[in-house]
């Protein structure tokens, strides 16, 4: 058996070591190193140039990137419960107390400060432009019994099976949710690649840890972790981590090993292994993938990512040579003359030489010019149109105009109404996919806690900070807290088909400002009686009308709909009051009357509210 497993462990060592190296290809075709560099500010080869002057940098990939970021991701993102999707189309639809409750614990979560969840998506984001973003998610338990303590290093708190967990139930003193980042260098994917996750064979990274911790994590085999020596590692895809590895040790004074976590979606394992050593550290079936990647441009046929500042890099060293050039012609186009020594004295020239304001001196004779300015070529206009151009290029390939870095370059209404337009569709894009991409985050760590939460927890009973009855619906909820326990949560997730989204509307105050002008548009068109009387008598049409406005929440469509139908009541009992049918819509509520008598179960007008 244990021939067999040092067979498999050497195939998958074999399988890493060729994933690393496709690896590597990817970062030297994109540049991802040079992208980090542009980033970071580090953009001149030499910063002097021949006379020691430093070199111009202006460094418009690192404000493009931090333009683009609040636009994405600036409050904590608010997590909503909804049905899954042959749910969307039935209009009145509510948020009942199981999904209530789901919703509740999700948004404790990512918002509880040991979870780290802001903290690592943002670094992961920012990640993202120049090479992928990735973060792991996973459920860690903190044991009183000494015995069973594991290192603060999360990356150790492998999750243990249910035998163990149920052995040690007594003892377990706490239990965290987290959110941590994987740095890129470190992710790896199968040979056979495909731009969806679901369509390759397996995927994971690699890391460091300390060759001490890994023999005390009790998740780990004590068989093989006995066996494991520290040894100076080559490098990763011909990285030479060897030498990091050497200064952690002197630094700390502990030897570190690299591991390797790798999920076979072929298989639904999860592997454990170090490279060199015959047998699994660990191997254990898992039901979702714990990794969450954001990819912003994907290749149709690789897994990794074309990285968003890899477009700027060619414009940035335009706009640096440009504005560089500038400099040198600055400083090398000064006012230089000739005189006629017969007419001015020596001395007299020094005075001149000095630059002070006001300063005169006598010339003999009679001649018009005693000095002449020398001609010298000027290439400034060329200069200034060529620096135009580069910054026009890299506005184009960023897709972050000056207007979105907060400086007005469009000439005239049109053209800055074209800008902003573009920008909208370009942001709204990019919004959605970090939308996704941290709705699927908080929907792994909801299931974690479905699937492992055994301690009773408190969670905070809230409501979308960013709905327009907030205030509303905070006066309903009595209990600003509720403590919950694994069986309150068992039984809210039992026969109740649900997802996790994020709205972009809760992301930047950006959303908040498009959001507020849907809101007040679709106000106005329900401030036409006709209108209002049309969608008061029709939920469905009134469904499909807010959803086209914007308004898309069902717990929003659901108080409009009763506010059109009161409003529809009290003009029926006024008409009625005084004798003549509504005005504006004199045979509405005949013909509705009919078609409800007709179908034998229809609601009477105003009483139908979605």
């Amino acid at each position: 058996m244990a021939k067999n497993n040092s067979r498999v462990v050497g195939t998958w060592v074999k399988r890493v070591q060729a994933s690393a190296k496709e690896k590597q290809e990817w970062e030297t075709r994109f540049e991802v190193k040079r992208n980090k560099a542009y980033y970071l500010g580090d953009q001149l080869a030499q910063r002097l140039d021949e006379n020691n002057d430093r070199r111009v940098q202006i460094n418009l990939v690192g404000s493009a990137v931090r333009a683009e970021i609040p636009a994405l991701s600036y409050y904590y993102p608010h997590a909503s419960i909804v049905g899954r999707p042959e749910r969307e189309d039935t209009p009145g639809q509510k948020l009942d107390q199981r999904a209530q409750l789901l919703q509740d614990t999700a948004n404790s979560i990512v918002q509880d400060p040991t979870t780290l969840f802001r903290e690592q998506t943002h670094l992961s984001l920012k990640e993202a432009f120049w090479a992928i973003g990735c973060v792991e998610t996973g459920y860690e338990a903190e044991f009183e019994d000494s015995k069973r303590s594991m290192d603060a290093n999360r990356t150790l708190k492998e999750t243990e099976s249910d035998e163990v967990k149920k052995e040690t139930l007594p003892k377990l003193k706490n239990e965290v949710f987290f959110v941590r980042r994987i740095p890129a260098r470190q992710i790896l994917v199968s040979k056979r690649k495909s731009a969806l996750i679901q369509e390759c064979d397996w995927v994971g990274y690699w890391e460091y840890q300390n060759l001490e911790d890994v023999k005390a994590a009790p998740a780990y085999s004590k068989k093989v972790t006995s066996k494991l020596t520290a040894k100076p590692g080559e490098g990763e895809g011909g990285r030479d981590d060897g030498e990091l590895e050497d200064r952690d040790q002197a630094e700390t004074g502990r030897q570190q090993i690299k591991i390797y976590k790798i999920w076979d979606l072929r298989t639904r394992k999860k592997l454990v292994f170090v490279e060199g050593c015959d047998d699994f550290l660990m191997t254990e079936a898992f039901k979702r993938l714990p990794l969450h990647f954001l990819r912003f441009e994907m290749d149709p046929d690789e897994f990794f990512p074309i990285p968003p500042i890899y477009h700027m890099l060619h414009p940035q060293d335009e706009y640096n040579d440009s504005r560089d050039m500038l400099r040198k012609l600055r400083k090398g186009i000064v006012p230089r003359y000739t005189y006629d020594e017969n007419l001015v004295d020596p001395e007299d020239m020094e005075k001149l030489e000095s630059g002070e304001i006001g300063t005169y001196i006598p010339v003999k004779g009679h001649q018009v010019e005693p000095i002449r300015p020398i001609n010298q070529p000027s290439w400034s206009e060329s200069m200034i149109r060529s620096l135009a151009a580069s910054k026009q290029e890299f506005d184009e390939m960023s897709g972050v105009g000056a207007e979105q870095r907060q400086v007005a370059e469009s000439k005239t209404a049109k053209q800055a109404q074209i800008v902003a337009h573009a920008g909208a569709v370009q942001n709204s894009f990019n919004r959605q996919i970090v939308a996704d991409w941290l709705g699927d985050i908080i929907n792994e760590l909801l299931q974690l806690a479905i699937d492992h939460m055994v301690l009773d927890r408190w969670i905070l009973r809230n409501v979308d900070p960013f709905s327009q009855f907030a205030m509303r619906e905070a006066q309903n909820i009595s209990e600003r807290h509720q403590e919950i326990t694994f069986q309150d949560l068992q039984d809210a997730n039992s026969n109740f088909r649900w997802d996790v989204t994020v709205s972009v509307d809760s992301l930047s105050p950006v959303s908040r400002q498009e959001q507020q002008a849907a809101w007040n548009q679709a106000l106005t068109m329900l401030a036409n009686p006709s209108i209002a009387q049309i969608l008061a008598l029709s939920p469905e049409l009134a469904k499909k009308t807010l959803d086209l406005n914007g308004v898309t929440s069902a717990r929003e469509q659901e108080l409009i709909g009763e506010a059109l139908a009161k409003m529809a009541q009290q003009q029926q009992q006024m008409a009625m009051a005084q004798g003549s049918p509504m005005q504006g819509a004199p045979n509405m509520g005949t013909s509705a009357q009919g078609a409800g008598a007709a179908s034998g179960s229809g609601p009477a007008p105003g009483e139908g509210g979605a």
